[in-house]
């Protein structure tokens, strides 16, 4: 389950550097001030694990959702003007406008039916379509579907 890619930089802390956690994730991962984290790398990236948690499924779904639903709403503003309906019902929303499928779960706090699969899908297609100058619309969700299979 994606929980949504969000840009991210260090800020300064006395002679080091934090990374900030949004809330939401936070709380999806059951993880608080006093949590004991494992923080390694592969080389390539940095792996933050918690040690112990209380790791609730039913409100991790939840916030999760909660998460991937800010991330398209942070990009609906980039995908509004590219993705019609055609490409919404190849996503697997049906044949709707892409602004209304973000009105519709603007206010939702969990997922209902499979809006998970299509925030999922339509955060690949903005990846593909910004990742590169000649790729269509149509590569974009192409990729999207393939990359993010129904369950």
């Amino acid at each position: 389950m994606s929980y949504g890619h969000r840009e991210k930089h260090l800020t300064r802390l006395g002679n080091s550097f934090a990374l900030i956690i949004d809330r939401p994730m936070l709380r999806s991962l059951g993880i608080g001030p006093k949590s004991e984290l494992r923080v390694h790398s592969d080389g390539s990236r940095i792996i933050i694990e918690a040690s112990r948690t209380k790791h609730d499924p039913s409100f991790a779904a939840s916030a999760a959702f909660v998460i991937r639903r800010d991330a398209l709403i942070q990009s609906a503003r980039y995908l509004e003007s590219c993705v019609g309906p055609d490409s919404m019902e190849a996503l697997g929303a049906g044949r709707i406008y892409f602004s209304r499928f973000v009105s519709k779960i603007r206010w939702q706090t969990r997922s209902i039916g499979n809006d998970d699969l299509v925030m999922d899908r339509l955060e690949h297609v903005r990846a593909v379509h910004e990742g590169s100058a000649t790729a269509t619309m149509e590569d974009a969700v192409a990729a999207a579907v393939q990359a993010v299979p129904a369950a």
